[in-house]
């Protein structure tokens, strides 16, 4: 199958295609699989579990400072609208000198 105007080998045109056509074969099988993905059944309830995530920097210590919720990671953030707050530990307020202007 010519395709383009260059000058190509004759043998790097072949593999080209050959490519072309393995590829063209694995979107199909991809397909396919998805498609036998879709028509699973069903399996079995799997437990909620819990991870302690740490802190953002490793200056801050080892202490666990929010539990994520397996069943957490895959709702959107409108799904805990009215949950508390997962976190334990605040970011510390700082509080800024009063400035005057002059003018």
């Amino acid at each position: 199958m010519k395709q383009t105007r260059l000058d190509e080998p004759p043998g790097y045109t072949a593999r080209r295609e050959e490519l072309r056509q393995a590829e063209v074969e694995l979107m199909r099988h991809r397909e396919k699989v998805a498609a036998l993905r879709r028509q699973l059944p069903p399996g079995a309830a799997v437990e909620d579990y819990e991870f302690l995530e740490g802190p953002r920097r490793l200056a801050d210590g080892d202490d666990p400072v929010t539990i994520v919720r397996l069943s957490e990671l895959f709702t959107s953030p409108a799904a805990g609208a009215g949950r508390p707050a997962r976190h334990v530990r605040q970011a510390p307020v700082v509080a800024l000198p009063h400035v005057h202007h002059v003018g």
